[in-house]
């Protein structure tokens, strides 16, 4: 969430922490006000796991990086999916993803 002081953002954990329990930060980022359009949140639920653990492992192991450090080969073979199925789990990750990217 995003909470628009550190005070607003103490006051919160403390509530949670005093009905929950064990809550932790887990990241913290300060913006600048006009960064507000250049925040981007990414939905994960928008993604199956499998989807999503496909993108991971790509990314992972250099698919995206240039020159590639792994072709889609070597992504398929560590998921243990053929090249094709892994083919259309990326490009169905991939086109939620930029819909996100792309819709602000």
């Amino acid at each position: 969430f995003v909470a628009c002081d550190l005070p607003t953002l103490r006051s919160i954990v403390a509530d949670l922490r005093s009905c929950c329990g064990d809550v932790r930060l887990q990241r913290l980022t300060r913006s600048a006000p006009d960064d507000r359009r250049t925040l981007l949140f990414v939905d994960r639920t928008a993604f199956t796991d499998r989807q999503y653990e496909v993108l991971r492992t790509a990314h992972e192991m250099g698919y995206f990086a240039q020159p590639k450090e792994a072709d889609s080969a070597d992504v398929a073979a560590a998921l243990d999916i053929s090249v094709p199925t892994f083919s259309e789990h990326l490009s169905v990750a991939q086109e939620k993803l930029l819909e996100q990217l792309l819709a602000v």
